[in-house]
């Protein structure tokens, strides 16, 4: 049995260091993205519990890589061409999107 889930596009600031909060029916998420050299990463917190910290944000790849953690959704980046995720090109190539 497969189902269609929910896509949101979440904006980002073109900045190197930044918070933002998703919630919706199910969870309240508080996602930081920070710039170390020329990666970015993630730290996500969940209902007020840290569920992640500085993980490196891969393209194409889900933001938080447990199952068991995501069961209140997840979130992804992509890019064109699968570039690496970077501060300096969100707002116009590279987009994070809430997918449940």
């Amino acid at each position: 049995k497969s189902r269609v889930g929910v896509m949101i596009k979440i904006e980002l600031k073109k900045i190197p260091n930044q918070s933002l909060v998703f919630e919706n029916s199910k969870a309240r998420f508080e996602i930081k993205l920070n710039c170390v050299g020329d990666a970015m990463v993630a730290t996500i917190k969940k209902n007020d519990i840290e569920i992640l910290s500085g993980v490196i944000i891969v393209a194409g790849v889900p933001l938080i890589p447990f199952p068991h953690l995501a069961t209140d959704g997840n979130f992804i980046i992509y890019t064109v061409n699968n570039e690496i995720p970077h501060w300096s090109k969100f707002e116009q190539t590279q987009e994070l999107y809430y997918y449940d």
